[in-house]
């Protein structure tokens, strides 16, 4: 009965040995498993984060090119409002001429009651149109003004958006690249599988070399 532990301990060995390189093949398989996979992820992170930085770039683009357009418009119109007002200047200076011209024809005094009467209309017309010019061009600046605080909170969404979009990405980066595999041993598992192991193994050949003296004994 003696002699079993020495007839066993050999294959004991060679079985427990098997079983550690089962293991260890088996961490290898999930560690290169979970590298694959996180070079994976972070390359498409790495994409996400492009085709955000390019929709970004395209849309501040168009936003650019949107409010260069607006900035030629509004030139376009203070010329167009330079010029209104310069002919309508014209036009008063015409009117007065013309009215004090037409005053001397008929031998009346510019500087009479009516006289003035008749000036002061003129020029309380034209005041009239000069401020119902104004009204229209303080809606149109108005009307302009909201466009672009429009367009400035579009791109403040869109940067934020953006914003969260990375931090998703980073968190869910941060995700797949510290869980823990599924398939295989922890290197500490391993480790710790692997000490036991070996103190088996070396109690049942401490036990067949006990066996041994015994029996030559």
């Amino acid at each position: 009965m003696a002699s079993v532990p020495i007839l066993n301990a050999p294959f004991q060995y060679q079985s427990r040995r098997a079983a550690i390189n089962l293991e260890r093949d088996q961490l290898e398989a999930a560690r290169a498993t979970r590298e694959q996979e996180d070079r994976l992820a972070q390359e498409e992170a790495a994409l996400r984060d492009r085709e955000r930085r390019e929709r970004l770039e395209t849309q501040r683009a168009e936003e650019l090119a949107a409010a260069e357009e607006q900035n030629r418009k509004t030139e376009a119109t203070l010329q167009e409002q330079a010029a209104e007002d310069e002919s309508r200047r014209l036009r008063l200076a015409s009117a007065l001429s013309s009215e004090r011209a037409r005053m001397a024809a008929q031998g009346l005094d510019p500087h009479s009651g009516s006289a003035r009467t008749v000036l002061r209309n003129l020029i309380d017309e034209n005041e009239r149109a000069a401020l119902l010019t104004e009204d229209r061009r303080e809606r149109e600046r108005e009307a302009q003004e909201r466009l672009l605080a429009a367009r400035e909170r579009r791109l403040a969404r869109l940067e934020e958006q953006e914003d969260l979009d990375q931090e998703k990405s980073t968190l869910s980066l941060r995700r797949a690249t510290t869980r823990v595999p599924i398939i295989g041993l922890s290197a500490r598992q391993y480790e710790l599988k692997k000490r036991m192991a070996y103190g088996e193994i070396a109690t049942s050949n401490a036990q067949a070399a006990g066996s041994m003296a015994k029996a030559a004994g």
